[in-house]
């Protein structure tokens, strides 16, 4: 197994010398933690409680709904969510093996599928299931760059995939008869710094001397907000992806399994959000669906919100009863998605996580 090995001096000097500063660790002045799990907290159940109100003002629709659901569709759900988390976690293992990580293929199998479902429960930013990451490949010897560069790459392709998704959405959006132009300009302007950012992370993936610019910023930033110089880190992940990128441009191949495994998960989240709906009694069409799906995806995750918990649902069921989608079937499909893909597969992870934690290393 590869352990703590030496960082290329090339990788190092660059981040180094665009600081300016030599490498120089500084004492972290850390927030009080209680006060931001207050205020985390206090914010889940302003949501919570926000969609109790909701539930409770369709009360008639919602409990119609129930009476006449078909949990049958529920349990064919499960089964395309296991689909989903296989793929992802499957090439979440598939994409470390080709940024040369050498550790056993079930190992990166679990290590991928705990942290997605974690992220899919507590998610703030991405930042829950990477920081899994980072502590159980960090207890088998790795370096931060061998975790990072792996899970950065393959979380580009995978919303490059969902971003493909964005034209089907805005164009419902756009000739809908339900949104003002103010609300169609809106989601444009949502759009484009979404295209925005993905374009960044294009760079930041493929163009070694754009790392090396938005690297520098992030040094800067992390100096002044935590005061600690992470040039190390980050010359650990300039080093790792340059050797993903390397191997993916002498063999382009490499990349067909990793995609088509983002497009099974895309594909089963999808099929599990639309037998969600018919079990009660509401098969939409695929435009509908993905228009709503992307909406709630993406503000949920803008909102910062613990797995965008309430947000998503909110948006998801708002956008879809202004599509001709009963409000009161909406609400119940998103609460059941949630449960379905998120909750239920967190409960399924916690073993593989206990696991984890007590093995330190693997063969490869």
């Amino acid at each position: 197994m590869r352990m703590h090995t030496k960082i290329p001096a090339a990788h190092m000097t660059a981040v180094a010398e665009c600081s300016g500063v030599a490498s120089q660790t500084i004492a972290i002045k850390r927030p009080a933690s209680k006060v931001k799990l207050l205020l985390a907290g206090l914010f889940v159940l302003i949501v919570l409680l926000a969609g109790a109100f909701l539930v409770a003002r369709e009360w008639r629709s919602v409990e119609q709904a129930l009476a006449q659901a078909d949990w049958r569709f529920a349990v064919l759900a499960l089964t395309a969510t296991a689909i989903s988390h296989s793929a992802i976690s499957y090439g979440y293992a598939v994409v470390n093996q080709l940024f040369g990580v050498p550790l056993r293929k079930r190992d990166l199998f679990e290590i991928g599928f705990v942290s997605v479902a974690l992220n899919h429960v507590i998610n703030v930013g991405g930042l829950a299931g990477l920081s899994l990451r980072v502590l159980l490949m960090r207890k088998r010897g790795f370096l931060v760059g061998d975790v990072l560069a792996p899970s950065f790459f393959y979380t580009y392709f995978s919303n490059l995939v969902m971003f493909s998704l964005f034209p089907i959405g805005f164009i419902n959006i756009l000739f809908s008869e339900q949104l003002s132009q103010r609300q169609i300009v809106v989601a444009a302007v949502a759009i484009g710094f979404l295209l925005l950012v993905l374009a960044l992370a294009t760079a930041l993936v493929f163009v070694q001397q754009m790392r090396v610019i938005i690297f520098r910023a992030l040094w800067e930033v992390s100096g002044k907000v935590t005061r600690r110089d992470i040039s190390a880190h980050l010359g650990e992940i300039d080093a790792a992806f340059a050797r993903g990128v390397t191997a993916v441009r002498e063999r382009p191949r490499l990349l067909l399994m990793p995609l088509l495994l983002i497009l099974v998960e895309w594909c089963a989240t999808l099929l599990t959000l639309e037998l969600c709906f018919a079990a009660f009694g509401m098969p939409l069409n695929p435009g509908v669906l993905v228009t709503g799906f992307v909406v709630g995806l993406v503000l949920g995750f803008l909102s910062m919100a613990p797995g965008g918990i309430g947000v998503q649902e909110g948006t998801m069921a708002g956008t879809y009863a202004l599509m001709g989608v009963p409000l009161g079937q909406a609400i119940l499909a998103a609460i059941v998605f949630r449960v379905v893909q998120y909750l239920i597969p967190f409960g399924v992870s916690l073993p593989f996580y206990l696991r984890l934690l007590r093995e330190r290393k693997s063969p490869p």
